[in-house]
Formats: C-alpha cells, sequence, structure tokens
C-alpha cells in the first residue's frame, strides 16, 4: 500500500495511478490536484533546465558541449 501512495505523487507515473484511484473510490478530489500539481510543476522545472542546457550547450558551434561545462554555466547563472 505504501508503494502506491508513493506512485500517487511520483512525476512520472502521477498522471496515471491517481485518476484509476479516484475511479475506484480509494481518492479525494484534493489528492487528485495536489497529483496533477506536482506533475505540471516537474514537467515545467524540466523544460525550463532542457531550455538552458539547449541554448548554452547544444546552439554552440564550433566545439563539443562537455558535461563538466554544465556546472560552470550554472555558477555563471
Amino acid at each position: 500500500m505504501r508503494t502506491i501512495n508513493f506512485t500517487t505523487y511520483f512525476p512520472f507515473i502521477s498522471s496515471i495511478v491517481p485518476y484509476s484511484k479516484f475511479v475506484m473510490g480509494e481518492i479525494s478530489k484534493l489528492e487528485v490536484l495536489i497529483s496533477g500539481t506536482v506533475l505540471v510543476i516537474s514537467v515545467g522545472l524540466i523544460a525550463y533546465a532542457a531550455s538552458r542546457i539547449n541554448v548554452k550547450g547544444v546552439m554552440v558551434y564550433g566545439e563539443k558541449f562537455k558535461w563538466t561545462q554544465l556546472s560552470a554555466m550554472e555558477k555563471k547563472y
């Protein structure tokens, strides 16, 4: 039962588990809303990080991107 409670709020599968629990009557509307909010926020953060890496790393011409440069970029900004 603890695994199901964890998966309710885990971002990558929280789009499936809470709604199936809601249909079975094992979860409240508030918990579904919290799970959806966590999912939307995590997707936004991942998209922001990916866009920063894309702009600073992939769009640089002339040299290959090194993962050590990522930490340098984060310290710079």
